[in-house]
């Protein structure tokens, strides 16, 4: 039997004094990658959050980070 997907979804504005420390503890979990992925919901942060999360996605290459950008409805994916 197949372990199920989680999703973990951060909503964010504005967090890059703790977003590190949000994502670095998922970033080294140790469930399976393609089981378990992070969406991280951006509402418009303008503080330097996003610039955050797209570094530590490009070094996490078994842990899938996705970004959503909630505040016009697209998305991007890192």
């Amino acid at each position: 039997m197949a372990l199920p997907k989680i999703s973990v979804i951060l909503p964010v504005r504005n967090e890059v004094r703790s977003i590190g420390r949000l994502l670095d503890p998922l970033l080294q979990q140790t469930y399976p990658a393609d089981r378990f992925e992070n969406l991280i919901a951006d509402e418009r942060a303008n503080d330097g959050t996003r610039e955050l999360v797209e570094r530590k996605a490009g070094s996490a290459a078994a842990v899938e980070i996705r970004i959503v950008d909630i505040s016009v409805g697209g998305h991007s994916v890192c």
